[in-house]
C-alpha cells in the first residue's frame, strides 16, 4: 500500500502559546491527489524538539503508582501516569527520575525504554510531538510530592491486577497511559498471546 504525503507549503503561523511551552500553529498543506491547498492547525512545543517522557511507575512490591489531575480539555480529573519535559540538557531518563520524584514522591529503580527505536505519537493528527514511553520498576517512597506552582495532582496506588481491570473497564481513559500499560505488560510478566 502506497501512502501519499501532503507536503507543507508556506511558513507556519503561530496562533497562540501557553506558559508550559506549547504553541498552536496553523500550516498550509497541498493535498496529494487534488493539489488543493488546505489549512490545518497543529499543537507543538515551542522549539519543536521537546519529547515528553511519560512512564508507568511500579513499586518494589508490584503496585502501580498513578496520579489524578484536572485536565482542561477533558474538563475533568483524569487518572494517568506521571511525566514531563526535559529542562536544560536533561536526558529522557533524567526527566523520568526527576518527574517521578517531584510528582509522586517516589524514587526510580530500573528504567525500561518501551519504544527504543522510535518515539510514539500522542495524537498524530493534531500534535506534532511524540512521547518517550517508559516502565519504571523498583520504585520506593522517598518523601512527599514537590509539585510546581501550576501542578495540582494526587497520587494513588493500585495493585497491578486492579490497574489492568481499570484500564479494561474504562476507568482509565488517558490514551498515553493505556498505551504505556499495554507496552509494559510483557516486562511485568504478563504474557500477551495472539
Amino acid at each position: 500500500m502506497s501512502v501519499m504525503i501532503a507536503p507543507q507549503v508556506g511558513p507556519d503561523r503561530v496562533l497562540g502559546e501557553n506558559p508550559f511551552g506549547k504553541k498552536l500553529v496553523q500550516k498550509d498543506f497541498k493535498h496529494p491527489k487534488t493539489e488543493k491547498i488546505y489549512e490545518f492547525s497543529i499543537f507543538s512545543y515551542k522549539d519543536g524538539k521537546v519529547r515528553p517522557s511519560i512512564f508507568m511507575p511500579v513499586t518494589t512490591d508490584g503496585n502501580v503508582v498513578a496520579v489524578r489531575q484536572f485536565r482542561e480539555a477533558a474538563k475533568e480529573v483524569i487518572l494517568e501516569f506521571p511525566g514531563g519535559n526535559p529542562k536544560g540538557k536533561q536526558t529522557a531518563e533524567d526527566v523520568v527520575r526527576a518527574e517521578l520524584r517531584e510528582e509522586t514522591g517516589y524514587e526510580a529503580g530500573v528504567i525500561i525504554n518501551l519504544a527504543p527505536k522510535e518515539p510514539i505519537w500522542i495524537e498524530p493528527s493534531s500534535f506534532s510531538t511524540p512521547m518517550l514511553p517508559f516502565l519504571v520498576t523498583g520504585c520506593v517512597k522517598a518523601g512527599e510530592q514537590e509539585l510546581d506552582e501550576a501542578e495540582n495532582m494526587e497520587v494513588e496506588i493500585f495493585t497491578l491486577r486492579e490497574w489492568i481491570a481499570m484500564c479494561l473497564d474504562g476507568r482509565v481513559r488517558d490514551n498515553k497511559t493505556l498505551a504505556i500499560t499495554f507496552l509494559s505488560l510483557p516486562h511485568l510478566g504478563i504474557k500477551i498471546t495472539l
